[in-house]
């Protein structure tokens, strides 16, 4: 048919395409929803002495008391616990940071967090030994503050 345009795209396949196109928004509306509850679970008050910890998985429930350190990792988290079980967590070790300097616990180096009570040795070269006999960095700079905050354990 002479003088006819031709369309380049077939109506089935926008219809497709618009179908894909809305599953995919409701993908990702429903994870921010789960991660926004997540986050909402996470910061809400638990049972005294224990804290949430955001997994792959879902939410890790912890006595605060059995962390024993934690470890900034290229913006993950891993929690090393008395339990011998080291969790990874998708928040960053700011987020740990706030939610654990209430309860005792000291960042000593930008990516490590310590438990002021699993202290078992502070170098003087600058670094902490840990109960688990981990090994954790203290910066220059943060040394003077950390052995202020161990004065008064």
């Amino acid at each position: 048919m002479p003088g006819r345009i031709s369309s380049p795209v077939q109506p089935e396949e926008l219809v497709n395409a618009v179908h894909q196109a809305q599953h995919h928004l409701n993908l990702l509306r429903n994870y921010q929803e789960s991660k926004d509850l997540l986050l909402k679970v996470v910061r809400h008050e638990l049972p005294k002495g224990m804290i949430g910890i955001p997994t792959m998985e879902g939410i890790e429930f912890l006595k605060i008391e059995e962390i024993i350190r934690c470890e900034g990792i290229q913006g993950f988290t891993r929690i090393f616990t008395t339990q011998q079980e080291n969790l990874l967590s998708s928040y960053n070790i700011g987020v740990f940071l706030k939610l654990l300097e209430p309860y005792e616990f000291f960042s000593p180096h930008k990516s490590h967090i310590v438990n002021l009570w699993h202290l078992r040795k502070f170098k003087i070269e600058g670094s902490i030994i840990m109960r688990d006999g981990s090994s954790v960095p203290v910066a220059r700079r943060r040394r003077l503050e950390f052995l202020e905050r161990i004065k008064h354990l």
